[in-house]
């Protein structure tokens, strides 16, 4: 997956990337690429995987969740939490997840590799500030409220 400078044009871009990846076999072939691998003893595994992993320097993941909240036992869900996985040689990882009619970002770094995230998300909130032309589309800044604690 390419990426991008700029959210207006890389955004269309990044969904036809994805549209294309949901219509290939790739997925079903990193599947079981996986299923194959993690059959394998633990030593041999390992090895693959950090050969694999040591490759990369960032994690990306974005992954749609349901439109309408979902009940468990009666109870309507309200929120949705994860985080994303690095390996053991990955510096950086972002995460996008929708919920109901949200979208959770998640940035985690090694500070070797990031030593402020906080940095980072507040361009990436800048960022869409600009793309959407105002601030209405945030409904909650852990940045902000970051801040907010800082003043007392």
């Amino acid at each position: 997956m390419r990426l991008i400078d700029n959210l207006e044009t890389g955004l269309p871009q990044t969904k036809r990337d994805l549209d294309h990846m949901k219509t290939s076999l790739m997925p079903f072939g990193w599947y079981y690429a996986s299923y194959f691998i993690l059959s394998l003893p633990l030593i041999l595994s390992d090895w693959i995987l950090e050969d694999f992993s040591s490759k990369l320097s960032m994690g990306f993941s974005n992954v749609p969740g349901c439109r309408e909240p979902w009940s468990v036992a009666g109870y309507k869900g309200t929120a949705f939490g994860f985080s994303m996985p690095l390996g053991r040689t990955v510096g950086v990882g972002w995460g996008a997840i929708s919920f109901g009619n949200n979208l959770k970002v998640i940035v985690c770094a090694d500070k070797a590799a990031i030593s402020n995230t906080d940095k980072v998300m507040m361009s990436f909130e800048a960022n869409l500030d600009k793309f959407f032309g105002n601030t209405k589309w945030r409904q909650y800044s852990p940045i902000e409220e970051y801040k907010k604690s800082k003043k007392k």
